[in-house]
């Protein structure tokens, strides 16, 4: 399920280097009808679909800092590769016996058990200091075990 263009646009956000990153969260989605999630600003709506990897994550890099309003939330992406919605609250179901590998914040936490759900293809989280985790299935990656599949 390897795809270049993931790797592309998680390389090109984690090259960015920006020290006012506050992280993020993508959700790689094959249809949205029935997921669980909300716009967390209606001031946060894409007029159009954006498609090619630089622009893709140069519009993320340049919307997660604190600064910006919309930097808060799931970033949604379609099944080809077009960002179709940003800063949306995911609210995912917990799976009592089904744990993440690691310990760490509510984004990492929320992609771990959103990749689980119907119509999703994986889920991104990418900390403020660069950690970029994929999750497939509940399955978790590093960029570079990803790269690898």
């Amino acid at each position: 399920m390897k795809n270049n263009k993931l790797i592309k646009i998680i390389d090109l956000i984690i090259s960015s280097n920006k020290s006012d990153f506050t992280g993020l969260g993508i959700i790689i989605y094959e249809d949205k009808l029935d997921l669980p999630i909300e716009s967390m600003n209606d001031n946060c709506c894409l007029k159009n679909l954006i498609d090619e990897s630089e622009n893709i994550s140069s519009f993320l890099t340049k919307i997660s800092n604190k600064n910006n309003d919309c930097h808060d939330g799931f970033h949604l992406i379609n099944s080809d590769f077009q960002l179709t919605d940003i800063s949306f609250y995911f609210s995912t179901p917990i799976i009592s016996n089904i744990k993440p590998k690691k310990k760490k914040g509510s984004r990492y936490r929320t992609a771990f058990y959103g990749s689980m759900l119907k119509n999703i293809v994986c889920t991104i989280s990418i900390s403020s200091n660069m950690e970029a985790y994929i999750f497939i299935n509940g399955k978790e990656y590093t960029i570079d075990e990803y790269r690898m599949l």
